[in-house]
């Protein structure tokens, strides 16, 4: 069986279709890889080379379909036929959304340098918006792995993001979930485009809330969820103490930069010369009176090891900048609305642990 033909370059770019080899193990069915057809579309030689003969500029040798189909198998027959007849013990499959069901995606950046099919592995049930882990398949070999985590699955992910641009103009959707792991949380980034099909924002949404930090740039959208990690509780990202660094020093450098239309500072203090703090001066004004080489500032800021880190705070020693009413009274304003938030949000996650051991004792 022939199937998927993938346009690729070899090392000095010259073009191939490589089309993969399929073998039906149970009379029709049940295809394993044989290998590859490399195609020369210019001379229309055809060269067979199984996975391990095929040269290292072949990137898909195990097709999208056939990962898809591997992945279903293993999830539902896991205790064998019978069982998703009857009592469907333990049955998952990849998470079906979007306009096509059990969709994998290819992703790069692994340990092992190759491509992988990804998807994340939900329950049967339609209603069950619930993420059982991901599932990984390489794109060379077929070698799968399965990790175990929780939160919401790419179904509603997906339904978060549109809705958190319905009513944009243009047909503004989501597309392609994509798990990482960022600041030691379960995150996905979903581009948002419109119509036509272009990249209109980066969204990330956490595994564990509904909320939706989304940006222009990767640069924004990163320190809006930098700092919405930091106010969340620390039994589900880490603790403000651990997450929240500071540092003082002299300023070395302090450069206006402009970025999407708005002036940001470039700092760089001389007690640290491997990362540029940015700063916003329509929230941290004291940056306009820094001095090179003269002023020393204290810098709070949320740990990465990002080259390039917002700063959450910026104070200049000896420098006192006094705040009118108006923003005194906002700030205030602004500090009880987060305490009523926090205490919602507790209130909240206090309801949905009753209502499941409610539901673990019915059980």
């Amino acid at each position: 069986v022939l199937t998927e033909y993938t346009f690729e370059v070899d090392d000095n770019l010259n073009p191939y279709w490589v089309v993969s080899v399929l073998e039906p193990n149970y009379f029709y069915s049940g295809e394993s890889v044989r290998g590859v057809a490399i195609v020369n579309p210019e001379t229309g030689d055809i060269d067979f080379k199984t996975p391990e003969e095929a040269p290292a500029w072949i990137d898909r040798i195990f097709p999208e379909e056939l990962a898809e189909d591997y992945l279903t198998w293993w999830g539902k027959y896991r205790h064998g036929f019978w069982n998703t007849l009857f009592s469907e013990k333990d049955v998952i499959i990849p998470t079906p959304f979007g306009e096509d069901e059990n969709q994998v995606f290819m992703i790069w950046g692994t340990e092992d340098g190759w491509a992988h099919w990804i998807t994340g592995i939900t329950s049967i049930s339609s209603q069950d918006q619930a993420l059982v882990g991901t599932a990984t398949i390489q794109t060379r070999t077929g070698g799968a792995s399965f990790i175990r985590l929780s939160g919401m699955n790419e179904q509603a992910i997906l339904e978060n993001v549109n809705s958190e641009v319905a009513n944009y103009s243009g047909n503004w959707k989501g597309t392609q979930p994509i798990p990482h792991i960022m600041y030691s949380q379960l995150s996905f980034i979903s581009p948002i485009i419109g119509d036509p099909p272009t990249i209109k924002q980066l969204a990330i949404v956490n595994a564990k809330f509904p909320n939706v930090i989304r940006g222009e740039t990767k640069n924004l959208v990163l320190s809006q969820y930098r700092r919405f990690l930091s106010k969340l509780d620390r039994d589900v990202a880490p603790s403000q103490e651990a997450f929240s660094k500071s540092i003082s020093g002299m300023v070395g450098i302090c450069t206006p930069v402009v970025v999407d239309g708005n002036t940001v500072y470039y700092v760089l203090l001389n007690a640290v010369n491997d990362r540029f703090f940015t700063v916003d001066p329509t929230i941290m004004p004291e940056v306009l009176a820094v001095e090179e080489e003269a002023s020393v500032a204290s810098i709070q800021y949320l740990e990465s090891n990002e080259p390039i880190v917002p700063a959450e705070s910026f104070d200049l020693q000896d420098f006192d900048l006094r705040k009118s009413e108006t923003q005194q009274e906002f700030e205030e304003q602004r500090a009880v609305q987060e305490k009523t938030k926090t205490e919602n949000w507790d209130e909240q996650q206090e309801l949905i642990k009753k209502l499941e051991d409610l539901r673990k004792n019915k059980k």
